[in-house]
């Protein structure tokens, strides 16, 4: 009989590395559709979105430090809202689960 022998400290590790790229793809997509999607004044909203990626955590976030793209994305009294970043998460489902899919 043939004998396996699992070291899962090794194996968690390489899933771990393997997750954390396809993340960072998958960040990539949604960062680009959200520059596409953002509007466009002056093209600081859409140079200032960028990601960041937590492989321990295996987190990504996508989005701006400008004060105002908030406001952009939930409205104001005066202003309605632009959810640029809910749009751009919802066109990249396709990619992300082609991209988590991939060997």
């Amino acid at each position: 009989m043939a004998r396996v022998v699992m070291h899962p400290d090794s194996f968690l590790k390489e899933l771990n590395v393997t997750l954390g790229k396809k993340l960072s793809e998958s960040a990539d997509v949604v960062k680009n559709n959200a520059k596409s999607e953002a509007p466009v004044k002056t093209g600081a909203l859409q140079e200032s979105i960028r990601t960041a990626v937590d492989n321990n955590e295996l987190e990504a976030q996508i989005g701006s430090d400008l004060d105002y793209s908030i406001h952009v994305c939930l409205g104001t009294r005066k202003t309605p809202a632009n959810p640029f970043l809910r749009r751009a998460l919802s066109k990249s489902k396709q990619a992300i689960q082609s991209i988590f899919a991939k060997k």
